[in-house]
Order: C-alpha cells, then structure tokens, then sequence
C-alpha cells in the first residue's frame, strides 16, 4: 500500500523535535508523481551510515525506446551512465543541515570503469535506484522541516533532474555503443590469437596516482602502434579500429626510466574492464582471466606446489605442498602464479618493480658464485617458454635484464610513451650475449588443484561478521590483506568480495575443491544477480571476477588446504 507525499510530510511535522529513533516511523512506500519511493532501513542515529532509499521509475518516463538497451550489455551501460547522472544530480542538493551526515544525499560513486553494480538496476518494466540519504538532526533529534525539504524536494528534482534524458540520447548512445564495442572486441582476442588489444590513439598516462583521468596537454601523448604490430578488429558501432595487437606467447616492455613501462602495463592491467568515452582507455581491451602478479613478502601460503621454481629446500620443507604463514618474495610470487594458473587464468602480467628478482633471473656471474645445487630457486625466465605452450601467456615489464630476449615473442621498446618493436634486435643480442641455463618443460604435468580441509573463521550468533577497512578484509576471526591484489580497484569491489567470501565460506567443508567453491558463487551471481550476496537490498556491490575471490581466500590465513588427489 503506498502512501502519499502528504503524508510524509505530515508524518515529519509530527515527530519534528522528538528523538531521532522517531524516524522509524517512516519506512515504506510512497507514490510520488514521477516515481515510487520506498525507505527501506532508517540509520539508528544521525552519525551512523545514511538511510538506504530505493526509487522506482517506470522506464517509459525517460522517454527512450526501450531498444536501446536491447542486450545485456547495454543494460550495464545504461545503468552506470544513470548512476553518473545521479551522482551530479545528488551532490548538487546535498547539503549538511544538522549533525553527522544530516542532509547528504548520495548515491555510489563509480570511477572511469563502466561495471555491474547495484546502484541502479533496470529491467523491462522500470528503473530502481538505490541512494542514501542523511536524514536531518540536531543532535540526536529529529529536524522534520530539513527532512521534508530533502524527502519531498530535493530528492524529487535530482532524479527529475537524472532522468531528463531525451536532449542527452546521443550521449546516451555514445556511451552504450562504446561499452558495447569493447565486449565486442574482448570477444575477438582469442580468435584473433591476441591477449590484449591497445587502440592507436589511446591516452594511456593518468593524472596522477590518484587521479584515474586522462593525462591532459602536451604530456599526454597519443598511442600509436608499431606497423608490424598492428592489426584491425571490427566492432559494431565504431567500425573497424586500428591498434596494436598483443598475441599469446611472451610479450616483452622495455625501455628507460620514466618513459612509460609500467604505464602500459597498467592500461593492460586495467583492460579487463570497460571504460567510460573520453577515458583514453576505452578501446585498451585485455582478456578477461589476465592476472596481475607480483611479490608479496609475509604473505601466508596454503599447499601450493612449488616444485618448479623452487627445487628441495635447506629446511626440509617439501618444495611440492608447500605451506607457509610468511613467505619470502620470491616464494609468494611462485605461489601466485600457481593459484592463477589453477584458477584457469590466460595471461600473467609482471612488472620488474614489484617483483622479486631472483623469481624472475640468475645471472651468469651468480650462478659461479651461488653453485646451482645450493640454490633451490629456478627463475622464471626458464619456464616462461613452457608456460606458453602450455597455454598461459606472459607480459612482462623489464629494463634491467635482458635474460628473456631468447624467450619473448615479441620485444616492445618504449620511448616517452612511443612504441617500437625491437624484437629482431633483441634477438640478434641474444645470440650474441646468450644466458646461462636451460629452458624447462614440466608445467604440462604439474597443474593441481586444491581442496579446502577447513576454513576457521568464527561465527556469532548473527553468523560471519565481514568488514573492510582499506585493503584488509575481515570474514570472522581472520584478516586478509588484498593489497596485491591489484586488479580490484574500483569503488565496492572490496565490499562485494566480503560478501562473496562469506558465501563460501558457508559452503566450504572438508574436501571442498577451492576452484569450484569459487566457480559456484560467482555463476550464482551471475543467474541470480548481486543482490544474492546479501539478505537485504544495498547499492554499494559492485561484481568481481572469481579471480580475485580465489586471491583472498589464497592469503587467508585461517584456511587449512590440501592437494587434490
């Protein structure tokens, strides 16, 4: 039964000046002219989280044929341009009026990636948005005059305001259409035989390291691919758009300092999601299972097989189930590529500066030094040729060795942000200067996969308490630190990966094969939708590949694992 605007406006007049519990009064459902408006959870005081509001929009009232989100793809899109228009249509009316977040009016902030999330959703028949609003107080008791203003005023203009999208359809389409030619295009590497694709013209560099936009002026220098590199891909809307194509196999960056390595990298890195028009990213498409890999000192390690990189070690420590709660640099890395690899990922990416080195090289002059049989490390570099063949590709970021010369496919030199393929030139050095070592070829019988004995997280009575602060994860009793886990970096994705890790770990029992817990609750979400994760309605979740569940439930510290048999 939906009640009227009057009425809430009535109800506000009534308990203006009470305590702030008093609001409770106000949920449920309200049939405003444009919209139904439903106040699901009214915050318990004015400093706790804002009150979640969800609104309910016939989508007839966009004026927008409904073919325009004909796919599911364009669904996600339409969806995250809405929530980019409530986000100024809210701000501009939030106001604080009161103590704590009195008078805010929020909505969840989305970065340059275009992803799914819960703050808006849309089906045939109509819009919900989900936002949060401060409900005004002074102190602790209730402001009904700010409140009305906010409830009845406010709130109406800005979705009015966010749904006025008839004069914005080009925009609009603009927006869709770009989200769609880069699903286009992700669809296209494998059978290109590509695991990445940079469009000529890209802006690669960023603002700075917290500013995700665009580099702007002369520093921002437009990507241009090498003409031995470059290939075309046909997209829907755009055409066919020209670029540089990374193929599978080992793909080497090179180049000096500060010439824009690592930016390219992560751009690749970044890849995996779809980004916003005039991001400079929005045609920069990577594999959806490429995974970055770096080393993590301290890191704890469960049952991971290690025999290929590390031979028998000192301790007496078993290379092939081995376990740790603080492993070295190199360890850890080894470890990684292991749990991407059991995790079906296609492609690693690897940059020099947050790797170990001794995972990656040993050079001749050390190995005379440090003889092979009192070194159980075996780099990378002598198993990154079988991993290709193997079916994983590799990306790698290095200036200081030229070890993989022999090995890499294809050698890219970066020159402030030009692009060159040196890889004749690499090689023909690589004849000349050969490294020491030979080449191995035992990852085609080493992938295992492994179960979980048990994970110990502790329960209260309202079961899994899961929480964030940062980059650390808390599910229970244990704290996961996701910091290397690069590759989750848009606003909510912490949150959503709480959520999804408190699924499975009420799925997980002795036996339980890590791969397919995981496997199991992100096709859930997928069937079901995000808001499956959690018991009540929220518009902060944001979805996540099962890449990044199985790296923090592999860094877990509590978990007891065991190999597969």
């Amino acid at each position: 039964m939906y009640r009227t605007p009057e009425s809430l406006t009535s109800r506000l007049e009534q308990i203006d000046g009470r305590g702030y519990p008093a609001y409770r009064d106000l949920e449920g459902s309200y049939a405003f002219p444009l919209f139904k408006l439903q106040i699901d959870r009214v915050q318990r005081d004015p400093f706790a989280p804002p009150t979640l509001i969800r609104v309910f929009v016939d989508s007839r009232e966009t004026g927008l044929d409904s073919d325009i989100w004909s796919s599911d793809s364009r669904r996600i899109a339409i969806c995250d341009y809405l929530t980019r228009r409530l986000v100024d249509a809210l701000s501009t009316r939030s106001r604080r009026s009161g103590s704590g977040s009195s008078g805010r009016l929020e909505i969840a902030i989305p970065g340059q990636e275009i992803v799914e999330r819960t703050s808006v959703q849309l089906d045939r028949e109509r819009f919900e948005i989900r936002a949060y609003a401060g409900l005004p107080a002074q102190g602790r008791r209730v402001s009904g005059q700010a409140a009305c203003r906010l409830l009845t005023r406010d709130l109406p203009e800005a979705i009015r305001e966010a749904l006025d999208l008839e004069d914005l359809e080009d925009h609009l389409r603009r927006h869709l259409e770009t989200h769609e030619d880069q699903d286009v295009i992700r669809y296209q590497l494998k059978k290109a035989g590509l695991v990445a694709f940079i469009a000529d013209g890209a802006i690669l560099p960023r603002r700075s390291g917290e500013d995700d936009r665009p580099m702007s002026g002369d520093a921002a220098i437009p990507f241009c691919s090498p003409q031995t590199l470059r290939v075309e891909l046909d997209t829907p809307n755009k055409g066919r758009v020209g670029g540089m194509g990374i193929r599978q196999g080992v793909t080497l960056i090179t180049g000096g300092g500060y010439h824009g390595k690592s930016t390219l990298l992560k751009a690749i890195e970044r890849g995996i999601y779809n980004h916003v028009p005039g991001d400079g990213r929005e045609y920069v498409v990577t594999d959806r299972d490429a995974v970055k890999v770096r080393a993590e000192e301290g890191r704890s390690v469960g049952c991971v097989d290690l025999s290929p990189f590390v031979g028998e070690l000192p301790t007496g420590l078993s290379s092939d189930v081995f376990s740790t709660d603080d492993a070295s640099g190199s360890t850890s890395q080894a470890a990684s590529v292991n749990e991407v690899i059991e995790m079906g990922g296609s492609v690693l990416l690897m940059d020099e500066d947050t790797s170990a080195t001794n995972f990656l090289i040993r050079d001749e002059r050390m190995t005379r030094l440090i003889e092979n049989r009192n070194e159980p490390l075996r780099p990378y570099v002598l198993y990154v040729r079988s991993l290709a063949t193997f079916g994983v590709s590799t990306i790698l970021v290095m200036g200081g060795s030229g070890a993989f010369f022999e090995t890499a496919d294809a050698v890219l030199r970066i020159t402030n942000y030009e692009i060159k393929d040196v890889t004749r030139e690499a090689k023909r050095i690589a004849e000349e200067v050969p490294r020491s070592g030979e080449e191995c070829n035992s990852f085609q019988e080493w992938r295992r996969s492994r179960q979980i004995a048990q994970w110990v997280v502790g329960r209260s009575t309202q079961g899994i308490r899961v929480r964030h602060r940062g980059r650390e994860l808390q599910v229970g009793e244990d704290r996961i630190d996701c910091s290397a886990l690069e590759q989750l970096c848009i606003e909510g994705q912490m949150t959503s990966l709480g959520h999804f890790l408190k699924h499975c770990a009420d799925e997980i029992g002795s036996g339980t094969v890590l791969k397919e817990v995981v496997t199991k609750a992100v096709g859930k979400v997928y069937d079901q939708g995000l808001d499956s994760l959690t018991d009540r309605p929220t518009g902060r979740l944001v979805m996540i590949r099962a890449h990044e569940i199985a790296g923090a439930l592999n860094r877990a510290r509590r978990i007891v694992a065991e190999q597969s048999r």
